[in-house]
């Protein structure tokens, strides 16, 4: 999208983007850590915390579709696919001693990001240990393991497919 738009265009339509998925993120009690180039990363906690992800992934999806309806004809529509780990990260204030950001790192997040550039427009990926927490009440279809970046071995991905409605 960034390469045949004015750099202007592009910041205003990642503006609006990320208001409705930030307005997600809070209505299901999350917390946006950061904003990293087109992506957020946002982090649930406590009890529901894996189930609100998923809620909340949903919604913006279902957003995200509302969003590109109301583009003007012949516009791309704008499309995302979604991450979803579980575990612990380590929230801290990093950087250097000029520049500091509170954030969070650690295995699970690498992993997310990893996730969310393998999922097509629509999907949410998740982690195996994630898929586990909800395989009762989710229904997601398992994926061959995905050989990505910083990991030794192939990861067991799960796929909650693309809703076209």
């Amino acid at each position: 999208m960034s390469e045949r738009r004015d750099p202007a265009e592009v910041v205003g339509i990642l503006n609006q983007i990320f208001t409705l998925q930030a307005e997600c993120v809070q209505r299901f009690s999350g917390d946006i850590d950061k904003f990293v180039g087109d992506c957020i990363v946002a982090l649930f906690q406590g009890q529901d915390a894996t189930i609100n992800a998923i809620r909340c992934a949903a919604e913006i999806h279902k957003a995200m579709r509302a969003y590109n309806v109301q583009l003007p004809e012949g516009a791309p529509n704008v499309e995302l696919g979604i991450g979803i780990t579980t575990g612990e990260v380590i929230l801290g204030s990093i950087g250097s001693e000029d520049r500091r950001d509170f954030t969070a790192i650690g295995s699970h997040v690498n992993l997310c990001a990893r996730l969310c550039a393998l999922a097509k427009p629509g999907e949410i990926l998740l982690a195996e240990a994630t898929y586990r927490t909800v395989e009762d009440f989710v229904a997601a279809e398992r994926m061959e393991p995905q050989h990505v970046k910083g990991f030794s071995e192939a990861v067991p991905v799960y796929r909650i497919a693309a809703r076209t409605s």
